[in-house]
């Protein structure tokens, strides 16, 4: 496979995958890419709490949601423990 270096980075990638990640960080990607990245993360929260404030008011599902939530929570954490 070969090694493609972009004028003016230091950073090498390696076809399409490579080129994914580089927009999912952010990589030399300019200010307006960043701003959408960040946008999306801001939409993201706000959804998440939204999701969490329809919940609260759905008595007879709100214990097995909290939990669900929690336990999911859980896994993601020991997922992300796991991949260090």
């Amino acid at each position: 496979m070969f090694t493609v270096v972009r004028p003016g980075s230091i950073h090498a990638y390696q076809g399409a995958l490579g080129v994914l990640n580089d927009l999912h960080r952010g990589r030399d990607a300019g200010r307006t890419w960043a701003g959408f990245i960040d946008a999306i993360g801001y939409f993201l929260i706000f959804l998440s709490m939204t999701g969490l404030g329809l919940l609260w008011y759905l008595k007879k599902v709100r214990t097995k949601a909290f939990l669900t939530m929690v336990g999911g929570s859980a896994v993601v954490l020991a997922l992300a423990a796991m991949a260090r």
